[in-house]
């Protein structure tokens, strides 16, 4: 299931099963391409060891991509290599861009919108991603990465916990429960400057003990909460939609398992993992320039350099930058890769039609 992955092609975080023409509320609408390929290529990057098999290497992107892409290299396998291919790319952890976005915005206090359903939600999801890509692209690192696998874990722990509840008596209501409990157990954390150690979830892909027990804790509160008293709540599943509620849930009290606030993580140490991310991902974006300049070749550089001068297009330093690239002597730096690339998205810009692929 390897990618070759196109420079500037940012993965789909959404990438899904589910043909996004279907939807009203598209990722386009919101420059999610620009967040797309980064997050796939990540996640064929990333390997974990897993829970079922633990002597079997897991693929995350297998375990965590689209579900349209797992059903497709399926398909070409014999039945000993697709017996294979099930251990290290299990069916129940491939999710949907919509199963994403339900993932992770409880955590962003946001469980009245992930009870909307799935095309209200992933909208949500989307008006959310967009400005935040604007203004740190380079914060959709491997971090990022890792920290959505884990909210992915709890999410789908959370699921099996409430089911298991003598509480619980079906009829829908724990598509409401399973994301107040994980938002109200968010919110108890940062109102203490606390935050869930997701690295440890990433590493183990489980969820600890102490933290299940106060997920079910969290689920059973927040249920009594939704379904209320049936005189002035007669429709829990659609007041758990509303902001009300969500706001009857962040004031209600918790009592939280002695112990489990000192497993958490501070503020500081949450901040200090998202730099290292940061880095980490300019490093990367590097990386990807040099490999696109390089397979591209010297003469279409001269080619693009040729037809850049002849519209005047270049300022002096430009048109050294795509000489450099042009002559291919010595490989180009990193740094001066990344200015080739901008340059030729400029350039794509001014009407240049050739290496458009090396984007879409």
């Amino acid at each position: 299931m390897a990618l070759s992955p196109r420079y500037g092609e940012q993965p789909n975080l959404f990438a899904g099963s589910i043909d996004p023409r279907n939807f009203i509320i598209r990722a386009e609408d919101f420059g999610l391409p620009q967040a797309r390929h980064r997050v796939i290529v990540v996640g064929e990057r990333l390997t974990v060891y897993g829970c079922s098999a633990p002597a079997t290497k897991r693929n995350t992107s297998g375990r965590r991509s689209n579900k349209g892409k797992r059903a497709g290299a399926r398909a070409l396998l014999t039945d000993a290599q697709r017996k294979r291919f099930d251990l290290e790319y299990p069916k129940r952890q491939v999710f949907s861009k919509t199963d994403l976005a339900k993932f992770l915005l409880p955590w962003e206090g946001a469980p009245d919108s992930v009870s909307k359903g799935s095309q209200k939600n992933f909208g949500e999801f989307a008006k959310m991603i967009g400005p935040q890509w604007e203004k740190s692209s380079d914060s959709f690192s491997e971090t990022y990465y890792r920290r959505a696998i884990a909210k992915a874990v709890v999410f789908q722990t959370t699921d099996d916990l409430v089911t298991k509840q003598t509480w619980y008596k079906g009829g829908g209501i724990k598509s409401r429960v399973v994301p107040y409990a994980i938002a109200k157990l968010a919110h108890g954390a940062q109102l203490r400057g606390l935050y869930v150690d997701f690295e440890q979830i990433w590493r183990t892909q489980a969820v600890p003990e102490i933290l299940r027990t106060a997920l079910t804790i969290s689920a059973e509160r927040v249920h009594s909460v939704i379904m209320g008293d049936q005189s002035q709540i007669p429709n829990p599943l659609e007041w758990a939609k509303q902001q009300a509620c969500w706001n009857a849930v962040k004031r209600m009290e918790v009592p939280w398992p002695d112990g489990w606030f000192e497993t958490l993580r501070t503020e500081d140490e949450q901040k200090n993992d998202q730099r290292t991310g940061v880095k980490e991902q300019r490093l990367l974006n590097g990386i990807e320039a040099q490999m696109a300049v390089v397979r591209a070749g010297a003469e279409f550089w001269r080619s693009t350099r040729n037809w850049a001068v002849e519209k005047e297009l270049l300022s002096l330093k430009e048109a050294g930058i795509l000489e450099a690239a042009a002559s291919m002597g010595l490989p180009p730096s990193e740094k001066q890769c990344m200015a080739t690339m901008g340059i030729l998205k400029r350039l794509h810009s001014e009407g240049y039609q050739h290496g458009l692929d090396m984007f879409a």
